[in-house]
């Protein structure tokens, strides 16, 4: 029975986090996304798996690195007691899901028309000095839906369009809101430093996106964007947008409501759940 005993006290071993897999698996999502965008992609992507195959390779070798000791302890006996389980809805909190507080999503969209607005003018600003037009940078993010456009030649793109105009502001108005609204999601998920990640990094990999995306849906076109002025955009976008999101007022989730106040439908006898209601 002793031994028994201490066989059941000895450290059991178990595996240790490792980020080796998920850096791995981003790489190869990566490398495989290059295969039918552009080879930089699959480089980048080529580079992460390989990243991340050598930190989780050199965290199962040795097998000391892999596995830390844990006490099999046996758990405490429940001692019975009498009395009622308390309701969840009737508790102020339980297991909580994060983020506990979020924007609205009103903010994204209004940060959305609002930073798009900017964005317009910096690419507007970028298309008037680089190539002496206004319609310069509007012609070229039309051509993204019409293929036309990419077999126009740069003086070509300097003049008017109407129907590329329309386009134009639907692509832009449509895209501002919707990346407003991506952006009013994830800011209350964002570690520290918001606005870098929001006004940088974000920026950075959406233009990434773009740059592999257009050489494939319209290569004669991709060659005419003015790449510098573009980025700038999108890092005005990013500040303007994330500035606005943040200085709005976070609000509660609606985690710790019952079922029936989240529909919105009257409970009469039933105590509210819902933040600073008694």
């Amino acid at each position: 029975m002793s031994e028994q005993h201490e066989s059941e006290q000895a450290p059991i071993e178990i595996p240790c986090p490792c980020a080796g897999p998920l850096i791995a698996a981003f790489g190869l999502t990566l490398l495989f996304a290059g295969i039918v965008t552009t080879w930089p992609v699959a480089l980048v992507g080529l580079c992460f798996g390989l990243a991340g195959a050598v930190h989780w390779w050199r965290e199962v070798i040795p097998d000391a690195r892999e596995y830390q000791p844990l006490i099999d302890q046996h758990p405490d006996s429940i001692e019975p007691r009498e009395g009622q389980v308390a309701r969840l809805m009737q508790a102020s909190s339980h297991r909580a899901r994060l983020p506990l507080e979020i924007h609205p999503y009103s903010a994204g969209l209004w940060g959305g028309l609002i930073g798009g607005l900017v964005m317009a003018a910096v690419a507007l600003i970028g298309g008037l000095i680089a190539h002496g037009s206004l319609w310069f940078p509007v012609n070229v993010l039309s051509g993204t839906v019409l293929p036309s456009m990419g077999d126009l030649t740069t003086q070509q793109l300097t003049t008017f369009d109407g129907g590329a105009l329309a386009i134009g502001i639907g692509i832009h108005l449509i895209m501002s809101l919707f990346i407003g609204l991506v952006y009013g999601v994830i800011m209350p998920l964002l570690p520290k430093w918001p606005m870098f990640w929001a006004a940088l990094f974000i920026p950075a990999i959406w233009c990434g996106l773009t740059w592999a995306s257009v050489s494939v849906v319209n290569p004669a076109l991709a060659t005419n964007i003015d790449w510098g002025w573009f980025i700038a955009s999108q890092v005005a976008f990013g500040i303007v947008c994330s500035w606005w999101i943040m200085r709005t007022e976070k609000i509660a989730t609606m985690q710790n409501w019952s079922y029936l106040e989240r529909m919105g439908m009257e409970s009469p006898g039933i105590p509210s759940t819902k933040e600073g209601d008694a």
